[in-house]
């Protein structure tokens, strides 16, 4: 019996190989929110300008999109630490922040107070409708997510919520490619930036 348990314990370990780390399987880690100045509000950087956002009162149903969107009724900026500006014109579509409804109870609803500025923004530069924005795409999807994170905290999201938030959206939410252009990554004293590579 003793023979047995060997024989099957070296069968078994042989089939457990150390399998090199390929760029790929580092890009599909979840990524890790670095330090940031960005974790509430400062004068000049890390701030909103003409917040709280204002919606408009109709609503607008898009084609397989569950919950209702809503234009904004006036423009809404955002600075963030590198100092860069960030807009979201009047007239941006929004349907809030992209929260599945089973974690309504946890993490809010898709247009709750403490997220809505910075869902609207991320919305200018890469939600549905607003393709014919000049903010669309305007910046590599990786600053985008990043805006993201940082205008949840300076809004007063709690950091736990925030970074999964960031998470959520840094996988699952959209990427693209910019033809043509360097990434426009900043660098920040202290502050490293992760980011993934274009392909």
């Amino acid at each position: 019996m003793h023979k047995s348990l060997l024989v099957l314990a070296l069968l078994t370990s042989a089939c457990v190989v150390p399998i090199p780390e390929t760029q790929e399987m580092k890009d599909a880690r979840i990524p890790v929110v670095p330090a940031n100045p960005c974790e509430s509000k400062s004068t000049g950087k890390c701030n909103y300008i003409n917040a709280p956002v204002v919606l408009k009162s109709r609503a607008i149903r898009l084609k397989n999109r569950p919950l209702p969107f809503f234009r904004t009724a006036k423009e809404i900026e955002f600075v963030d630490a590198r100092p860069n500006k960030w807009v979201a014109p009047s007239g941006t579509l929004t349907d809030g922040a992209s929260i599945p409804k089973m974690f309504f109870k946890t993490i809010g609803t898709p247009r709750s107070r403490e997220f809505l500025n910075a869902a609207t923004l991320h919305d200018a530069y890469c939600g549905v409708g607003n393709e014919t924005l000049p903010q669309y795409h305007s910046d590599i999807w990786q600053n985008v997510h990043r805006m993201f994170y940082d205008a949840l905290r300076v809004d007063g999201t709690p950091a736990v919520k925030a970074k999964i938030m960031y998470a959520a959206v840094y996988l699952a939410g959209p990427r693209w490619n910019m033809p043509g252009t360097a990434p426009k990554v900043r660098a920040v004293p202290g502050v490293m930036v992760v980011t993934a590579p274009l392909t």
